[in-house]
């Protein structure tokens, strides 16, 4: 499955991680908008609007946790795909998720591809 040239957006604080995953994205073909928090992201999302096709955020992150994110960024456009991500599976989690809404999740650690094939899923999703 290939992708036509859509833009993900990133907002991960861990920079090893942002850097590893924007590059295997645009080694994939996609533009990356990358981003080191949460309120970076929701202000990238706000200036891009429906250039989107995806938004891959870290769960915890400074200043604007990936729930809150996700909840400003589909209070905005309710058809965003909003992916979130984290390594702290705490009990409660999936509840916390459904709860906010939150429809997509990969735990860490992930593997690049998981990101790809999901990502790809949801842009032919929107099409």
């Amino acid at each position: 499955m290939s992708n036509s040239g859509e833009t993900v957006l990133i907002a991960e604080d861990d920079e090893m991680m942002r850097s590893a995953i924007q590059k295997f994205l645009e080694l994939n073909g996609y533009h990356i908008v990358s981003t080191s928090n949460g309120q970076e992201a929701l202000r990238a999302f706000t200036e891009l609007g429906g250039s989107i096709s995806a938004v891959f955020s870290d769960l915890e992150m400074p200043i604007l946790n990936g729930i809150e994110l996700s909840k400003k960024i589909t209070s905005i456009d309710p058809s965003a795909k909003v992916i979130l991500t984290s390594g702290n599976l705490h009990p409660g989690l999936t509840e916390e998720l459904q709860k906010a809404g939150v429809r997509y999740f990969i735990p860490k650690p992930y593997h690049p591809e998981e990101v790809l094939e999901t990502i790809q899923r949801l842009c032919k999703e929107g099409q």
